[in-house]
């Protein structure tokens, strides 16, 4: 019993000092997990910073540049940020850095390359037959931050790139907006001759042949033809601009030219849509001239929205050079769009049509303060100097017309007693003529200011219309037949206050007064 007792008391020694090295192992053990969790606790934040997933690697090298592929800019981009912390903290003294950094800079360097292969690519196709800019300029949105981060790191790149698109969009509209005028030349305009004049006979034809026989033409090449896709429109029917047309064929009797009918509706038409180039080519009826005045101005308008807008988004460009830029991009342009109206209005008497054209570009004017686009201003100031001048000439050469009835033997002049006290043919060609001028006094934006060029040109046609019709009345009607020519008067004077009864506008109360 006595060595069974020793035997246990030396085992249970034996397991005591066992478990007391269990513990200092376990207690160990303890510490050392202790302290391999402050060291991972200390070490993941910076292997996530430092790490470089071999994923990022590979769609920086290998995949499509898009939306997503943007997202590989963004984490280099933050990478390099953190790097540069960790190398100016004196603290953290790792000596990977050197190393990740420089691997960085490698992936940056590749990122610069195909963002400028890329952008090469796209303003390549610019210059393609067949690809509509809007389409090019979609793309470029959908990665709009290549540019931003081409422009942090390769600025001189970035620079000669942003150069090489305004150069080919330069290119491109100029190109395509000549090619889209020489459509619009096809069209059949009505040609309004001198025999428009108020005080010819209404037996005078006006001709009305289309503008393809004209001796001079502003597009003279026959291998120029527009690309479906070359001009941006969104026409899908042409029913709106056929309302402006005219299915006829026959000459234009002048009665019925000053007869203004709706031609005035295209001023107020919310009608976004322009006529394509292949429709314009082929289309038989015939429009009055400020038809395809307003479908290039108004297809030129669209364009520079769009190409403005663009330059702001995709460049970064602030108001002053964003607007330097689009000018010069659009500079031979917008001179093609004046030497277009100058060949419109040329050898034009249809001051109706003038008129129209300078309240089409009022109206355009609005739209771009309404879309605040501060381009196309001067554009539209020229077009203004083109069209007022010719308008007030028209107006002249009216009062000139008018006068000349006085000394020819006309159908305008009464043949019998009973006739001369009725109003006179040329006044109710004035009348007619002085409405028509009256209902485009207003444009869609606000009331025609008095001071416009218009109020000068009524009141000029109105004091030569009364010395005209004076003289007529002396002329037709003897010195002593005091009633007659009372009478004579008033018949003709009404007839033109009754034309104006119907109107509301500033200068149309003044004429009526």
């Amino acid at each position: 019993l006595r060595d069974y007792l020793g035997n246990f008391e030396k085992n249970l020694s034996k397991l005591s000092k066992e478990m007391e090295f269990l513990q200092k192992k376990s207690n160990t053990l303890d510490d050392e997990i202790k302290d391999k969790k402050l060291i991972e606790k200390k070490l993941t934040p910076i292997i996530n910073d430092l790490i470089i997933p071999p994923d990022v690697v590979k769609s920086i090298l290998n995949d499509r540049i898009d939306a997503k592929w943007c997202e590989n800019l963004k984490f280099i981009a933050e990478k390099k940020e953190i790097y540069s912390k960790y190398q100016s903290n004196e603290e953290t003294n790792l000596t990977s850095i050197k190393e990740l950094s420089a691997i960085v800079e490698k992936l940056i360097l590749k990122c610069i390359e195909r963002i400028r292969n890329y952008m090469v690519n796209q303003v390549k196709l610019l210059r393609a037959s067949g690809v509509p800019s809007q389409v090019i300029q979609q793309h470029l949105l959908e990665v709009e931050e290549i540019y931003s981060f081409l422009l942090i790191h390769h600025k001189e790149l970035a620079l000669e790139l942003r150069q090489a698109y305004i150069n080919t969009m330069k290119w491109f509209y100029h190109s395509y907006f000549t090619k889209y005028l020489y459509s619009l030349e096809r069209l059949n305009i009505h040609q309004i001759g001198k025999h428009m004049l108020l005080g010819n006979s209404n037996e005078d034809l006006v001709s009305s042949s289309t503008n393809n026989g004209n001796s001079f033409k502003l597009f003279n090449s026959s291998s120029n033809r527009l690309h479906p896709n070359s001009i941006n429109t969104s026409n899908n029917d042409n029913a709106a601009n056929n309302f402006h047309a005219s299915g006829s064929s026959r000459p234009i009797l002048l009665n019925e030219y000053l007869n203004l009918g709706d031609r005035g509706s295209i001023i107020t038409t919310v009608d976004p849509t322009v006529i394509l180039a292949q429709i314009a080519e082929n289309n038989q009826l015939t429009y009055w001239m400020e038809f395809s005045f307003k479908n290039f101005n108004l297809a030129l308008l669209d364009n520079v929205c769009v190409e403005y807008l663009f330059l702001g988004e995709f460049f970064k460009l602030q108001n002053g050079e964003q607007n330097d830029i689009c000018n010069n991009i659009f500079d031979k342009t917008f001179k093609l769009g004046i030497d277009y109206t100058k060949y419109l209005i040329s050898d034009s008497y249809d001051s109706y049509g003038i008129l129209i054209c300078i309240r089409l570009s009022q109206s355009f004017e609005f739209e771009l303060q309404h879309r605040r686009i501060p381009i196309m201003e001067d554009y539209l100031n020229l077009q203004m100097i083109e069209l007022w001048p010719k308008f007030q000439k028209l107006v002249d050469l009216n009062c000139e017309n008018m006068k000349k009835v006085l000394t020819k033997k006309s159908s305008l002049l009464p043949g019998n007693d009973s006739s001369r006290i009725i109003p006179v043919p040329l006044t109710q060609q004035f009348a007619k003529y002085l409405t028509g001028l009256l209902n485009l006094t207003t444009n869609s934006v606000s009331e025609t200011a008095l001071t416009e060029p218009i109020s000068s040109s009524i009141q000029r046609l109105t004091n030569d219309f009364e010395i005209v019709l004076n003289k007529l009345n002396n002329l037709i009607n003897k010195k002593n037949e005091s009633n007659k020519k009372e009478l004579f008067l008033y018949n003709n004077y009404y007839l033109v206050y009754t034309s104006l009864s119907l109107m509301d506008s500033k200068l149309a109360i003044q004429e009526k007064e």
